[in-house]
């Protein structure tokens, strides 16, 4: 499922060209995924999901590698969707974020946003690592059969809850 629109440079799965895959800022290497980075000071991609039935989006927030050492100024992500904020955070270079973020019933669009300030290098690549839509369970009250609860003095208290669904449905964008 690719963008319905973007803004600033943006890729799919590596960097292209010269600059190969994308890469975590812990070196860890990545085989899908969203990159952006500014032309200007904003860049994004914007999927529309109506109808796919899908609840979460997950992916793992990272600056490239590639870009981490020297002055590349600053970097802020944000996802949205419809646009209500789901998430925002100024990056640190050393940042790796994984995140899940359920989607509000009915949403059409979801767009991942970065705002970046160059610094004397540059800018950032902003990494949205293994992003995609999945369908997490939704939540019920588990019934008294399935929790027990352990009050322990002088140690921590331990709440036990079974047979929660864990079915996961995913579609990469």
């Amino acid at each position: 499922m690719g963008a319905i629109n973007t803004r600033g440079n943006y890729y799919t799965n590596s960097w292209g060209g010269d600059y190969s895959a994308f890469q975590y800022s812990n070196g860890k290497m990545i085989t899908s995924g969203i990159g952006l980075s500014a032309n200007d000071t904003i860049a994004y991609a914007t999927y529309n999901k109506l109808n796919m039935g899908f609840n979460t989006f997950e992916t793992t927030l990272s600056i490239d590698s590639g870009w981490i050492n020297g002055d590349y100024g600053t970097s802020s992500a944000y996802i949205y969707a419809d646009n209500k904020l789901l998430y925002s955070k100024k990056k640190k270079n050393t940042d790796v974020k994984n995140l899940t973020l359920r989607l509000p019933k009915n949403t059409k669009n979801v767009e991942l946003l970065i705002q970046q300030e160059a610094g004397a290098k540059g800018k950032h690549f902003v990494v949205f690592g293994n992003a995609r839509f999945t369908v997490l369970p939704v939540s019920t009250k588990p019934s008294a059969s399935k929790v027990s609860i352990t009050n322990n003095k002088n140690k921590s208290d331990v709440i036990i809850v079974r047979s929660l669904s864990k079915k996961r449905c995913c579609y990469g964008i």
